[in-house]
């Protein structure tokens, strides 16, 4: 769960960025995001955005995106220590808000 001081929006930068580095290195990681947060004007809104967030990606990396959100989800739900299960209809920014929603409310 989150540990005191810590944001659900901290968790999910941090864990969108751990993803990315595993999947694509420490540089490409670091130019995706550098080019996401300046294209779609998410500098330091991802989490408030994730819906544009998820568009991007998709721009960027096309069908592979889809791989992408489902590790970040997967890593962030078993930090959280929650088990990741995909709902019919749900997409990326339908996790993330439910997410953010039950984590304000355990805090």
């Amino acid at each position: 769960m989150l540990s005191r001081g810590r944001s659900f929006d901290d968790l999910l930068l941090e864990t969108m960025d751990d993803v990315l580095k595993q999947v694509f290195g420490e540089e490409p990681a670091k130019v995706i995001l550098k080019h996401i947060k300046k294209r779609y004007s998410l500098e330091e809104e991802i989490p408030e955005r994730v819906d544009v967030f998820s568009d991007a990606l998709c721009k960027i990396l096309g069908s592979g995106s889809v791989l992408i959100e489902n590790l970040i989800l997967k890593s962030l739900y078993s930090k959280l220590e929650l088990k990741f299960e995909e709902k019919e209809g749900y997409e990326f920014s339908d996790y993330i808000k439910e997410l953010s929603r039950s984590a304000v409310v355990e805090a």
